[in-house]
């Protein structure tokens, strides 16, 4: 049996200051199969496990195009066309030798005139490969749509968030694909829609509500004729009229027990909504609840500038006000390839004072709504390439760079650190500060630029965490956000700022 193996993967804020180009996708774009498994060989992701299908399920797996970029803004139509080009000529190239794809996507990228390109994918891979199957791997945070359930074979969604089962989709949706060759099962899918809106800082699967909505759905991936059950969070801060929260589930020929089943984990989810709102508090708040509990080291969770969700990763509202309080010492990193250029020019050791962050809302002409630069002044204790690799697992084996690296040591006197990069960092392995020489765990405060994920680097360490509402074009407080095309029945769960 042999099984293509394509995909393009992209996170869409349509909030996110600009637009994402060709470029930002080229930086991870791998045609043919040297280059796949050059990336992906030995890594703990769906590319990986569709490399080990070949020893693990005995199916010839055949790399054929994939492409990768960090979440970011509304995607150019010039830079889908040319991705969907380039992933169709590949698999057109392979068609006639292909018994079936493994298409590997996020499912909530969007570009400036298609709201859902993975549908438009489906769409135009079904004019390739006919009835061909087709087993798709999606992000526990894809907002779902009726054509990509209706053109896809399967549908198999991470079951965690930080999302550390990559892989084991991965081998799950080819062995769905083998069985169905095998003609052992006849999939039949439904998609379950309950109108509900919800940020990711409360789908964090490791603890209630989430937990309890994921364990049901395992309990009924149990029962006979269940192949799959995925539960899609759906992305809030892509404003698009298929974002929500959605179930798909997988029968094997059996449609009556796939409605029911999604209409159940639906019905669950409405009663259950309000638990999915977020407690938040102001920056200065939370700077004042860690100092009265004294835990410490406490993590910030700024999510209005969560970079896996497309922020910027320039905010400068929480470190603004670390910057005002003078009893405890922080760690921050901002993505500002400015303040780092000045750095370079500076060198390690020597003095360094620079208005930082605040700059991307103004590039793209914007209101300044992640907040204006602040300046700092201290010395340059180390400069870097970025480089590094994930060991934890999140990703596990997959190399990363934050680009040209400065590392400032404020002049408090406390050890505080600002660490600026030329590219924007999601915090998901703590390598990202280790390699600069840096022990997270020194620090009374760490601000991490997410919402869930961060807890793959520094949740083992951390005394305490606190969900910070500030405004951001990924901010949990779904009430700041301006939308206009999500569903009109949609209910928004919005968190509430209790200090």
């Amino acid at each position: 049996m042999r099984i293509g193996i394509a995909g393009c993967f992209h996170e869409t804020n349509t909030f996110a200051p600009g637009v994402t180009g060709l470029s930002d996708f080229q930086r991870e774009w791998h045609e043919g199969e040297n280059a796949f498994r050059q990336a992906y060989e030995g890594t703990r992701t769906s590319m990986g496990a569709a490399l080990d299908a070949t020893e693990v399920l005995g199916l010839q797996m055949i790399p054929l195009f994939y492409t990768y970029t960090t979440p970011s803004s509304m995607v150019e139509d010039e830079a889908m066309d040319k991705i969907i080009q380039t992933l169709i000529e590949s698999v057109a190239a392979q068609a006639d030798r292909l018994d079936g794809l493994l298409l590997i996507v996020h499912g909530a990228m969007a570009s400036e005139t298609v709201e859902d390109v993975e549908g438009l994918m489906l769409r135009r891979l079904r004019a390739v490969l006919g009835s061909k199957p087709i087993a798709m791997t999606i992000d526990l945070h894809a907002n779902m749509s009726q054509e990509m359930t209706d053109l896809a074979d399967f549908i198999v969604g991470y079951d965690t968030y930080p999302h550390i089962d990559a892989y084991e989709r991965g081998l799950e949706a080819c062995e769905l694909l083998r069985k169905l060759l095998e003609g052992t099962v006849r999939p039949t899918r439904y998609l379950a829609r309950p109108g509900v809106l919800i940020a990711p800082t409360l789908m964090n699967t490791n603890q209630a509500p989430m937990s309890e909505l994921m364990d049901m759905a395992y309990a009924y991936e149990s029962k006979t004729d269940v192949l799959n059950v995925t539960a899609a969070g759906g992305f809030a801060f892509a404003d698009v009229s298929c974002a929500g929260f959605t179930f798909v589930v997988t029968t094997d020929g059996n449609p009556l027990l796939a409605r029911k089943i999604g209409d159940e984990l639906s019905q669950w989810l409405l009663k259950n909504q309000d638990r999915f709102a977020p407690v938040l508090f102001s920056a200065k708040s939370a700077i004042e609840e860690a100092s009265r509990q004294g835990l410490f080291p406490t993590v910030l969770v700024e999510s209005s500038d969560n970079v896996g969700a497309g922020s910027p990763a320039d905010a400068t509202h929480v470190i603004h006000e670390l910057l005002e309080q003078r009893k405890h010492s922080f760690l921050v990193v901002l993505c500002d390839g400015q303040a780092v250029a000045e750095a370079e020019a500076a060198g390690v050791g020597n003095a360094y004072s620079y208005d930082v962050g605040g700059k991307t809302d103004r590039l793209f002409g914007k209101p300044p709504i992640h907040g204006e630069p602040v300046r700092i002044a201290g010395t340059i204790r180390a400069l870097s390439d970025g480089r590094y690799k994930h060991n934890g697992p999140y990703m596990t084996g997959m190399a990363a760079e934050m680009g040209k690296t400065a590392v400032v040591e404020l002049e408090r006197g406390d050890g505080s650190l600002v660490v600026l990069t030329e590219q924007r960092v999601p915090p998901w392995d703590i390598n990202h500060v280790r390699t600069l020489g840096i022990d997270p765990s020194s620090y009374d405060f760490i601000v991490v630029k997410a919402a869930v994920a961060w807890r793959t680097a520094f949740g083992e360490l951390a005394a305490l965490s606190i969900e910070v509402d500030t405004p951001g074009c990924s901010s949990s407080n779904l009430s700041r956000l301006p939308y206009r095309n999500i569903a009109a029945d949609i209910h928004i769960i919005s968190g509430e700022l209790t200090r």
